[in-house]
């Protein structure tokens, strides 16, 4: 008599017996490992497997189905029934429009104490887009935009939007070959750059250059009410430049269509409100910035532009979370866990994208707010997928696909995949982007025909990512089937790293790996094999990558081997490459112990932090391994130790040696002899000139004189009046308001001063 146990032997038998009415399965599994749904799921595709085998003999083992009709339903059209109408009525700038109709004196745009509303914003963008058609921009026409984060550079974006053109950002930052390949790349028409810009040269013959003053100057004389006409929806809306895999950056053209289902999209997921303040931190060349200013200004919020000192995690940006008192915050997972620990009472809605986000982090942050985990790449116009986030919950998922986008797990054959299956996601829909500007055969392999569409013409994008369905629909994350990896937030292709240091004179071939430290932090590792007889220095690897790559694409640390490691059959075996040593890297310095308390601190700090044995005090912080994230940690360790550094001395100075004589030097030299007198900056003659009464004089900056030279110009123009308007929410006392002001005044010279 059979008993049973209650108790699985295995944690998975399946027993086959054949029976007379055909074949009896029984299976018996362990519970703590398997959910009787999933052994359910398990059996009906066995059932499928088995009766196709049986009916089509003649099918080869990859065509046979494990679906049934019940759950290929589900995965193909239940789960992708996103269709919106609505999405695809009003372009960005005609909801902003709308919002300047409604609200046209709220704050649009916050920077370093300036400031623009609605009706500002509009009527200037307005302008430059008149200016813009009046230059040839337009549909197809592709306008550069090179310029720091500025109210500027947001009022530049959307004039070029409102001349139906085609925005393209570039970072100024960028090493001047790159920027000449984008250029050069995207056959740019018009270029926008700072009046200081230092690579005019580079802009190719048939570019039009125009700095952005004498922008503002040409387009002060247009008229700034609305325009009517309007671009076409497959009319390309801008260019996001992200890394390739062959050596070179590759430029993904996105569509209008893309860009309004975007803003829908997002209005409907994150249920902004005017009175919300959205922080712009993302970098302005990325498309997550996009993200930031169509969620805002479509909505009639303001956003909040992070000053130049923010563009690094840490203590500034928590400083701006709090006295801005920003609510909704989007920052890649990496960002968000180097905030400090603290109150950031203001802050409702938090949103991470980028990279895969642990659920640590949303068990830190979740707690009285709303928390999004968001992915897509920028070939499906910034965002694909969208999940919010509980406390408590077990397995992160990226959610379920946007409106007007659909998500499909797939095989190598294009089939889709069964719940809880690992295959390649792919993305359909309208936010699926025209392609690769100048790269017909990598659109080709990437965007494919529509497996599973009813109308002709559409495609879809294939990801390279691996995921799959749970049992609720949400999609699960799972990693790269390839080489390209996401650091801080930025999609990286080795193969392109790779392939500039294979042109590097002595250097023989190079690898180049992702690799996690104790932190959980991944950093870029480079394995060189130099030319046979030569010695490379890792500074000079460096500085020949900082010519021709963007700084987060820069290796953290390099490490020399003979030869790359191979398989049997001849590939290489990037298991087998070494894992770094932690004693000290290669350096070009010599070896310098720490000598005073400060020196021996910060050495012990940064072997902590860096994951060596020892550092000596000329050692460069950067070659030793250092980025951003780990500088974070770096600064806040070196507080606690009671040494204050700001990230500007470490970027500056990098060693402890350096570093160590700038804090000491600003804690006990005497401040009398570093104080400044008065009218020592500018010539005796000058000074008889200055009327009694005035306490100090400065030379003129260039930017003041050019500021003065248009004024001339132009009497009339109203470029540089900044008008900022107050809302007090408390009694109103004139006296004491007045008697406040005084105050402030007397004690910030900067409120007394005008040129």
């Amino acid at each position: 008599v059979p008993v049973e146990s209650g108790t699985a032997k295995l944690d998975l038998h399946v027993a086959i017996e054949e029976v007379r009415e055909g074949l009896h399965a029984k299976v018996e599994y362990n519970t703590a490992l398997f959910k009787a749904v999933t052994i359910d799921r398990l059996l009906e595709r066995f059932q499928v497997l088995l009766e196709c085998i049986v009916t089509s003999p003649e099918l080869p083992i990859a065509a046979l189905p494990l679906l049934s009709p019940v759950e290929r339903q589900h995965v193909l059209e239940h789960w992708n029934a996103t269709e919106q109408a609505d999405a695809q009525q009003m372009n960005l700038h005609q909801l902003f429009e709308a919002q300047v109709a409604r609200v046209p004196d709220a704050l649009a745009l916050v920077c370093e104490g300036n400031h623009l509303t609605y009706r500002e914003l509009n009527r200037r963008a307005n302008q430059l887009a008149r200016y813009l058609r009046g230059i040839g921009a337009g549909p197809e026409v592709l306008v550069g935009l090179c310029a720091e984060r500025s109210l500027a550079f947001v009022t530049a974006w959307l004039g070029i939007l409102k001349a139906g053109g085609v925005y393209l950002p570039l970072d100024p930052s960028y090493p001047a070959e790159r920027l000449a390949f984008m250029l050069e790349d995207a056959r740019v028409s018009v270029l926008i750059t700072q009046e200081q810009w230092q690579n005019a040269s580079l802009v190719p013959n048939e570019t039009r250059r125009v700095s952005l003053d004498a922008v503002w100057k040409a387009a002060a004389q247009e008229k700034g009410d609305n325009l009517l006409e309007e671009p076409a929806p497959e009319n390309a809306a801008y260019v996001i430049y992200t890394s390739g895999s062959t050596g070179r950056p590759k430029g993904t053209l996105v569509t209008y269509r893309g860009l309004r289902n975007l803003t829908y999209a997002l209005n409907q997921a994150f249920e902004l409100r005017p009175t919300d303040r959205v922080l712009q931190f993302a970098s302005m060349n990325f498309d997550a910035s996009l993200f930031e200013m169509v969620m805002t200004l479509s909505m009639g919020a303001p956003l909040y532009l992070s000053a130049r000192g923010v563009s690094h995690p840490g203590q500034a940006l928590a400083d701006v979370l709090r006295e801005q008192a920003i609510t909704t915050v989007a920052l890649v997972p990496s960002v968000l866990s180097a905030l400090p620990e603290g109150d950031y009472a203001s802050l409702t809605t938090v949103i991470a994208g980028g990279e895969v986000c642990p659920s640590e982090l949303v068990a830190r942050w979740v707690n009285g707010r709303r928390f999004f985990n968001v992915y897509g790449p920028t070939e499906a116009t910034v965002w694909a997928t969208v999940a919010e986030c509980y406390e408590g919950t077990a397995k992160l998922a990226i959610g379920r696909p946007i409106s007007n986008v659909q998500v499909y797990i797939l095989d190598a054959h294009l089939e889709p995949v069964p719940i809880g299956f690992p295959g390649e996601l792919y993305i359909g829909g309208v936010g699926v982007a025209r392609g690769y500007i100048n790269r017909a055969d990598l659109t080709a392999e990437r965007f494919l025909p529509h497996p599973f569409s009813k109308e002709g013409g559409e495609r879809v994008y294939r990801t390279g990512d691996r995921a799959r369905y749970l049992s609720d629909g949400a999609i699960e994350f799972l990693g790269r089937i390839d080489q390209q990896v996401k650091i801080r937030g930025f999609r990286i292709e080795l193969q392109e790293i790779e392939a500039v240091l294979e042109i590097c004179p002595s250097v023989q071939s190079a690898v180049l790996l992702a690799r996690e430290n104790d932190a959980g932090q991944q950093h870029l590792v480079a394995y060189i094999v130099p030319d046979e007889g030569t010695h490379v220095l890792p500074d000079t690897l460096r500085a020949f990558l900082k010519e021709r790559l963007p700084d987060y694409m820069i290796p953290a640390l390099f490490l020399f081997i003979h030869a790359l490691p191979l398989t049997p059959n001849g590939k290489l075996d990037r298991q087998a490459l070494p894992e770094p040593e932690s004693t000290r890297p290669e350096l070009e310095t010599a070896f310098v112990v720490p000598g005073t308390p400060a020196e021996h601190a910060l050495a012990e700090i940064w072997a902590q932090v860096l994951e060596v044995e020892r550092v000596g005090i000329h050692d460069d912080f950067f070659d030793l391994g250092g980025d951003s994230m780990l500088s974070i940690q770096m600064l806040a360790m070196a507080q606690e130790k009671g040494l204050e550094i700001s990230f500007q001395q470490l970027f500056q100075y990098k060693t402890i040696h350096q570093i160590v004589q700038v804090i000491d030097g600003a804690a006990s030299g005497p401040s009398a002899s570093r104080t400044k007198q008065p009218f020592q900056l500018i010539a005796p003659g000058d000074r008889q000139r200055i009327p009694e009464g005035v306490e100090d004089a400065y030379p003129l900056t260039m930017l003041q004189a050019g500021m003065i030279f248009h004024d001339e110009q132009s009497p009339d123009a109203v470029l540089y009046h900044d008008i900022g308007s107050f809302h007090m929410h408390a009694p109103y006392d004139l006296q004491q308001l007045h008697t406040a002001l005084q105050q402030l005044i007397r004690r910030h010279s900067i409120l007394r001063t005008s040129f």
